[in-house]
């Protein structure tokens, strides 16, 4: 009997199961990098030509009268007598100057515009546990109900039991 006992409480009790389900999430990054290069370029170019013209007029009268008409006059090595000199210098001069100014001014001017667009995504772990327990105890425990149930009718019929 100890041995069909033995036997029973084996078969009607096992071990629980247990279900791990493991989700995993991971991580990216998504990066969109624009960059924008704006270059400028200007060249400025200035010409100036200044002319300046200058005329110079000079006039110049001398007149040479002899205080003493009988004597003789002496220019220059000559000998005049009882003459009025008149001597006329008109002298010109003309002058023609020419600037020229010439200026160039380049200028490269560049803007550099980055933008970057970053995106991430994040790792979910998620961890589900299913544990179930072993059936075979939730049987045991009607057929502990059940011998208890027995013994208890052996022992009320032992007491009821007509005498022999």
């Amino acid at each position: 009997m100890k041995k069909l006992i033995f036997i029973f409480t084996i078969l009607l009790t096992s071990c629980g199961a247990r279900k791990v389900a493991v989700n995993n999430t991971e991580t990216k990054t998504d990066s969109v990098a624009v960059t924008e290069i704006i270059v400028k370029d200007s060249v400025k170019k200035e010409n100036e030509v200044i002319t300046n013209v200058t005329s110079l007029n000079e006039y110049e009268e001398v007149e040479l009268r002899p205080i003493d008409t009988s004597k003789a006059i002496v220019i220059n090595g000559k000998e005049y007598k009882n003459v009025v000199i008149r001597a006329k210098k008109n002298r010109t001069s003309n002058s023609y100057t020419n600037t020229i100014k010439a200026s160039e001014t380049q200028s490269i001017d560049s803007i550099n515009r980055s933008i970057v667009v970053k995106k991430d995504t994040a790792i979910i772990k998620t961890k589900n546990v299913d544990k179930k327990e072993a059936t075979g105890l939730n049987s045991l425990w009607w057929i502990l109900i059940i011998l208890l149930v027995l013994l208890a009718l052996r022992f009320i019929y032992s007491y009821t039991k007509p005498f022999n």
